[in-house]
């Protein structure tokens, strides 16, 4: 876990410990934790779910998701990943995981803002050069959180008759958005017919192929990138790409920078947790 330390602090809304101490029997937070003792079983409709013990930088507690199948490549032994649940006291002390990711997508997943800077009196051509093909590189391909992102929208169109289907579509959707990580690629291949037809069934209709586009091209929207550039004469230059050049950064992403122009190059700011609790389901009285 020490390793992801950083990742885990910027990403937390709140620590399993501050959870524990607070007067509220029941709150949700984004947490970033390490998995152990991970425990598959299934429900009496045979829907797999996962029951694991959690640990962040401050206490550990029992965990438990309904939704595993949708969570499964997150949720592997031993594993460090950013989690959103529900914390509550009843029937006992755990967290109801509703949403999984491995640490290092934590980055593209909520970062608001990122912010580059570049000391002028340390650029020279081949600094200059790294730098453009790095940002190039990541405005063009279509990285793990993105596909990721893409593949759990499509399956949700899926119409529930064809929920047979679902687990080869997934792996379909899988394979091809590895195959087409060029984000204009992708765009294009999101607009052809035979797109989301396999084994001669159409999973996707045309008007769900557009909504799953238009959803493609906007999951950037919310992201801001900067560059500032530090000038001899103190006088900065701050530069914000057009809406074309923008991109998610990756973990990778930052280190590389940090390689470049040294460790503290890059800022990033964390988008808000702005989870919500849901209604409890309590019986009617007789």
């Amino acid at each position: 876990m020490g390793e992801h330390k950083q990742l885990i602090k910027k990403f937390s809304s709140n620590s399993i410990s501050g959870l524990k101490n607070q007067s509220e029997d029941r709150a949700v937070a984004r947490l970033g934790v390490m998995i152990s003792n991970l425990n598959l079983r299934k429900t009496k409709k045979g829907k797999t779910f996962a029951s694991f013990n959690a640990e962040d930088l401050s206490d550990g507690i029992e965990c438990i998701c309904w939704d595993y199948d949708q969570n499964s490549e997150a949720l592997k032994d031993n594993s460090t990943i950013l989690i959103e649940a529900e914390f509550s006291r009843e029937p006992r002390t755990q967290l109801v995981v509703r949403n999984a990711i491995p640490i290092h997508e934590s980055v593209s997943a909520h970062t608001e803002q990122t912010l580059i800077i570049l000391d002028e009196s340390k650029l020279d051509p081949e600094k200059e050069n790294q730098f453009k093909e790095l940002c190039s590189k990541n405005i063009g391909i279509v990285n793990d959180y993105e596909q990721r992102l893409l593949t759990q929208t499509a399956l949700r169109m899926v119409h529930k008759s064809q929920n047979d289907l679902i687990p080869k579509f997934e792996k379909y959707l899988r394979d091809t958005f590895l195959q087409n990580s060029n984000r204009l690629q992708l765009e294009k291949l999101l607009t052809q017919t035979e797109f989301a037809t396999f084994n001669q069934n159409t999973l996707l209709h045309e008007d769900q192929k557009k909504k799953l586009l238009q959803f493609f091209k906007e999951i950037r929207s919310t992201h801001r990138l900067y560059i500032r550039v530090l000038t001899a004469d103190e006088k900065d230059v701050w530069l914000e790409p057009s809406k074309n050049k923008n991109f998610l950064p990756t973990w990778d992403f930052i280190n590389q920078i940090n390689e470049i122009f040294g460790t503290g190059s890059v800022k990033i700011k964390a988008s808000p947790y702005q989870g919500a609790l849901r209604k409890q389901y309590r019986p009617a009285r007789a």
